[in-house]
């Protein structure tokens, strides 16, 4: 019934899951599902975090945006636990974030004109001071008694014909923030 009444936001859509072509025209109709995962969680709707739809639905390309869900009534009163859980539970990145954050705004009840003055006047010139002084923050770091050290590879064996993606995993590579870093196999970097 929200598709037909014309919707821009959906509260939980727990259940779009179980329809995909549903989903498909929530993402042609660019409409977002508000997820309260939080409250999901403690409402025992989902048993884990990586279970939650909402991720796979934000895989797919639709708006999710998180949501609190009476933070007050679960003993909170603030909405940086939703973040907080998303980012572990999910295993986001800061580009993920971003996404998320944009997803709040671009959903939300404000007219376009406001979203516009919202988003390119005041959100993304935080953001872009954000980035810039964390940048500089990282690259003033003296790294030199950071070396970064090999754990390990996935996958172990390649294809003898084309390419394979490498996956490294060790520790101090915060360096390539700033510097370039290369890693050899062989005698090819």
């Amino acid at each position: 019934e929200a598709i037909v009444l014309g919707v821009k936001r959906i509260g939980h859509g727990l259940g779009f899951i179980k329809h995909p072509y549903l989903l498909e025209v929530l993402k042609h109709r660019d409409v977002g599902i508000e997820s309260c995962i939080v409250s999901n969680q403690l409402l025992g709707y989902m048993a884990h975090l990586r279970n939650h739809p909402a991720l796979s639905y934000f895989r797919r390309g639709i708006g999710v945006v998180l949501g609190a869900d009476d933070p007050g009534t679960f003993g909170t009163d603030y909405f940086t636990l939703d973040w907080y859980q998303a980012y572990v539970g999910w295993g986001l990145d800061l580009a993920d974030l971003k996404r998320l954050a944009l997803n709040s705004l671009q959903y939300s009840s404000m007219t376009a004109v406001e979203q516009d003055e919202a988003i390119v006047n005041k959100w993304m010139p935080m953001w872009d001071e954000y980035i810039t002084e964390k940048r500089e923050e990282a690259c003033g770091r003296d790294f030199t008694s950071e070396e970064p050290t090999f754990g390990m590879l996935f996958p172990k064996f390649g294809a003898r014909v084309g390419t394979t993606n490498v996956h490294i995993f060790g520790r101090h590579f915060e360096r390539a923030i700033c510097q370039d870093i290369a890693c050899m196999f062989g005698d090819k970097a």
